[in-house]
């Protein structure tokens, strides 16, 4: 395990960094706290990462004193708890200058490396590290790492684009009082609209656009949900997350709904859908908004309005590219007002 770490270790100090644009996020890099990073897959967290490593150095940080593992990766793969103290101990063998001063680690997918939290605990209280982590799953990031490091982490939740970044990607800088600028960013916004904020698919060819967007819901569905959560009824996952889909920003009544999946056929247990509409929302894929009120009761009485995270990803789940088109604005400002 050490020399493939060596070999991971080596390659990222000597190859170039991938080309990454900027986003509106940035992330801090002397806090003092453990940095971490949630949100949907292919949303930009790792090249966020890269965002800021390209940051460090071009402030003077040694390439050698910046780490960069995706426990993903087939090489780190299956990787023990005790083993996670070789990622270190295999850095300085390697560059042995990198024994005092800051280390930058930062760790990607971290969910693929069992033990983590406690690791990263040890590491923050025995070296003098900036860590940052990313993960798919917002329980992952929000209790197990807050509850890990106790108040010693700060956790940002990333998302495809804005729309203001959807037009710095295409090029387009629109100003006030400029009727051709505006013409074209209203253009732009039905684009938005139908082709959702992945940064792969805006700078996709059109006509790979769509085996993207179904690419990535079968990767959301089989690694995020099925996988990861080890969910047995994965028919009735399927046909839950493609409702959603198909229906965002409407409301939800999940007795309402598990009586209409009854009548398609589908067999589960009393709370089974509560508990796979709960692994929807814990992969951060939908969104549940309860009812402005007062009363938390009432709360959570009156049904809750589902928003999915990307405009997009409808299309993936053979909504039609302009059906609901006031629902997929209605989502697109709910996830400008959480961003």
């Amino acid at each position: 395990k050490s020399d493939g770490l060596k070999y991971v270790l080596r390659e990222f100090v000597d190859r170039p960094l991938p080309v990454s644009r900027p986003r509106e996020l940035v992330l801090p890099t002397e806090s003092g706290k453990v940095i971490g990073l949630s949100g949907v897959r292919r949303c930009g967290k790792t090249f966020l990462f890269f965002d800021t490593i390209r940051q460090l150095v071009a402030r003077g940080v040694d390439r050698r004193r910046i780490v960069y593992l995706n426990f993903e990766d087939d090489r780190l793969q299956p990787i023990e708890p005790a083993e996670l103290d070789l990622v270190v101990r295999s850095l300085r063998e390697l560059f042995p200058e990198t024994a005092t001063g800051r280390l930058y680690l930062f760790l990607d997918e971290v969910q693929s490396a069992p033990g983590w939290e406690r690791w990263v605990r040890r590491l923050c209280d025995t070296e003098d590290v900036s860590v940052f982590v990313t993960g798919s799953s917002s329980r992952l990031l929000t209790r197990d790492l807050s509850s890990a490091l106790r108040g010693r982490s700060v956790t940002f939740e990333v998302f495809p684009l804005s729309f203001r970044e959807f037009l710095a990607f295409r090029g387009l800088a629109p100003e006030a009082w400029d009727a051709r600028g505006e013409s074209r960013a209203r253009a732009a916004f039905a684009d938005y609209l139908r082709l959702g904020g992945f940064p792969e698919i805006v700078l996709a060819d059109a006509a790979l656009r769509p085996l993207i967007l179904e690419e990535y819901a079968g990767l959301m569905l089989q690694r995020d949900l099925l996988e990861r959560s080890g969910a047995r009824n994965d028919v009735l996952l399927r046909t839950l997350l493609r409702h959603f889909f198909r229906n965002t920003a409407t409301l939800l009544s999940v007795s309402k709904l598990a009586r209409d999946f009854h009548s398609m056929g589908l067999t589960f247990g009393r709370n089974t859908l509560f508990d796979y509409v709960a692994l929807l929302e814990d992969a951060g894929l939908v969104f549940l908004l309860p009812t402005h009120d007062d009363s938390v009761l009432k709360q959570a009485r009156n049904p809750k309005k589902v928003h999915v995270v990307d405009t997009g990803l409808v299309a993936a789940f053979k909504a039609g590219a302009d059906r609901d088109l006031g629902h997929r604005l209605e989502t697109a400002v709910f996830l400008e007002c959480r961003r």
